[in-house]
């Protein structure tokens, strides 16, 4: 009897000494530890690291349900957690945030273990503040993406310089020929170089804003007609084509595609240092898989581009699209990436197989709409007369100049403004003493002003059929997109052509 005794009280010792030192170990823990109610989700205990952690008071704590305390004040939801974290008996959270009783958002690893005490089911959950290390990451991170621009900025302005070399180079040229032939040779080179920044410009757009595509339905046949041989202009690389005439129309933004096309041409060319081929094929074809893929059931114009350059390691295809990935030694490697996003803007998709040695094939697949058409050549040039004044409301004095240079052209009479307000004032002034105004081209940013969409609104309350045109640089602003949902006639992208500033009056002008 007196040993059991001895042996119980040992037991008893042994026991009290356990439980003093989890209790140490839990009251000195440099890591939250919560300890829950497995059946009612009620806080059990606290340790000191986690009230001080949050900011709140052990009594605060105590008795509360878990969804009472910190970010976990989301009742709902976090009550439909705290269920799953009881049936799953395990759950971890890397990157969750806590609120502290001050408001200050805490970044925490959360992970809970479902264990018996006894006859009772008790969650522990381990909290480790992760906030320092995740600044340090996002420090990390911001550095590399500041280099990365730097890279970047670095690639842009010499592609710039490059182009304003051929601008300079010849309109110096231009001015100097006395032969109208040879001035027109130079400027239509010239005016290459600056359709080719402008295309940098809105490439540089779809990163920088998103890129929201303005549809128009196009040609692809005629679309990769004239784009593939300006990419290939000066190379010793040879293209073939195969457009069959019934290619279903795709409504599309012909100049991301263009852009698309350009780019996957150019670094096939590149691929070929030593000269070879090209060929561009595209077919219609129709998807109905059950249960569908990335792409929904439809019909889609598939444009297959084939190199026979030296191929893309088999290690490196999965990784080709990543933003500033190249293989190349000079190169920002957003070229492809770029394409990418274009296309995934679409609704399309874009793959590539590759074997070395033996070149590349990527594949554009596009929504189609259900108008056929079949090659027509490139597009001519728009012919077009007017009449009547224009108002034009834009703060840059160049593109007022220029705009109002080519209304003149057409024959139209111009009045340039400056802000909204007094595009509005002046053209409610000839409202009133019957002089009539045909129409206006609003820009829709004008810093510090009336925007061209307030103009729109004010207009529309009393005269609802004038044409009113939306001008901007940012193609994805949702006006240049859907004009007629905001109160416009149409819109036209800057830096825009005469040719595409008569196509816009000849459609929505009254004849």
């Amino acid at each position: 009897m007196e040993n059991t005794l001895i042996e119980l009280d040992e037991a008893t010792m042994s026991l009290q000494a356990s439980e003093l030192r989890y209790r140490w170990l839990f009251e000195s823990a440099r890591d939250g530890i919560l300890i829950l109610d497995a059946e009612t989700g009620h806080i059990a205990d606290v340790n000191p690291f986690l009230i001080e952690l949050l900011g709140y008071s052990h009594d605060q704590f105590m008795n509360k349900f878990v969804w009472d305390i910190g970010v976990l004040k989301d009742v709902y939801t976090n009550r439909d957690k705290f269920f799953e974290l009881r049936e799953k008996k395990y759950i971890r959270y890397a990157d969750l945030p806590l609120e502290a009783s001050d408001g200050r958002q805490v970044a925490v690893e959360f992970v809970s273990n479902v264990y018996q005490e006894g006859n009772q089911s008790v969650i522990q959950c381990n909290i480790s503040d992760i906030t320092e290390n995740k600044k340090l990451v996002e420090i990390s991170q911001r550095n590399q993406k500041l280099e990365s621009l730097g890279v970047l900025a670095g690639g842009i302005a010499h592609d710039f310089n490059n182009l304003m070399h051929g601008i300079y180079g010849y309109i110096d040229m231009a001015l100097q020929e006395s032969d109208p032939a040879e001035v027109n040779q130079n400027l239509l080179q010239a005016m290459n170089s600056i359709d080719r920044a402008r295309a940098l410009t809105r490439q540089l757009l779809t990163f920088a804003k998103g890129g929201v595509p303005i549809r128009k339905k196009t040609s692809i046949s005629v679309l990769v007609r004239e784009t593939a041989p300006f990419a290939l202009s000066g190379s010793n690389v040879s293209c073939s084509y195969e457009l069959p005439d019934n290619l279903w129309m795709c409504t599309i933004d012909k100049e991301q595609i263009s852009q698309v096309i350009d780019n996957i041409v150019i670094n096939a060319r590149q691929a070929m240092p030593a000269g070879g081929y090209i060929s561009i094929s595209a077919q219609n074809i129709s998807i109905n898989r059950e249960p569908p893929g990335v792409l929904t059931n439809g019909n889609y114009v598939k444009i297959s581009i084939h190199d026979s350059g030296i191929g893309i390691p088999k290690d490196m295809l999965h990784r080709i699209f990543d933003p500033f990935f190249t293989t190349k030694t000079k190169g920002q490697g957003l070229g492809l990436a770029m394409c990418q996003s274009i296309i995934t803007k679409h609704n399309g998709e874009i793959e590539v197989e590759s074997v070395l040695s033996q070149g590349s094939t990527f594949h554009i697949i596009l929504p189609a709409s259900a108008e056929l058409v079949g090659f027509t050549g490139a597009s001519s040039v728009v012919e077009h007369t007017g009449s009547g004044r224009i108002i034009v409301m834009d703060d840059d004095k160049v593109i007022q100049e220029t705009t109002q240079s080519m209304l003149e052209s057409l024959g139209y009479s111009v009045i340039c403004k400056d802000t909204g307000k007094d595009a509005l004032d002046f053209f409610i002034g000839e409202s009133k003493a019957d002089r009539t105004i045909i129409a206006l081209i609003l820009n829709l940013t004008v810093p510090g002003g009336m925007s061209g969409q307030l103009v729109v609104a004010e207009i529309r309350k009393f005269d609802q059929v004038i044409p009113l045109f939306a001008s901007s640089g940012y193609s994805d602003d949702p006006i240049m997109i859907n004009p007629a949902k905001y109160g416009f006639t149409a819109s036209i992208r800057k830096p825009f052509l005469k040719s595409e500033l008569a196509k816009m009056l000849i459609t929505n002008l009254k004849k």
